[in-house]
């Protein structure tokens, strides 16, 4: 059994995504996602219920109500250049099959 690390990098275009995401109507989603990074890596199960909680406190017509959806904003920061991921894989066997996966954020 093996584990492998993979670091994300922002995405090529990631002036456009952070003008994206800084708009009036995206910016109070991300910036609430923000508040619960640190500078550690750490899983999403040990913020995501209270990222969810806050998510619900902006006023939307869409309810948040899974960690999906913390980690579709979180997604939107890693390729905007404000958060970094990192995932972690254990690999078995020969044909390196996966047996698990976890991804962690951090603030870059």
């Amino acid at each position: 059994m093996q584990t492998k690390v993979t670091h994300s990098k922002s995405a090529s275009n990631c002036a456009e995504i952070l003008a994206l995401i800084t708009q009036p109507n995206s910016k109070p989603f991300y910036d609430a996602v923000l508040t619960f990074l640190s500078d550690e890596y750490q899983s999403v199960s040990s913020f995501g219920q209270s990222a969810i909680i806050a998510l619900n406190q902006i006023p939307s017509q869409v309810s948040v109500d899974c960690y999906a959806d913390v980690i579709r904003i979180l997604d939107g920061l890693v390729q905007a250049g404000l958060a970094k991921s990192r995932m972690t894989t254990i690999v078995q066997g020969e044909f390196e099959t996966v047996i698990g996966s976890r991804v962690d954020y951090a603030l870059t």
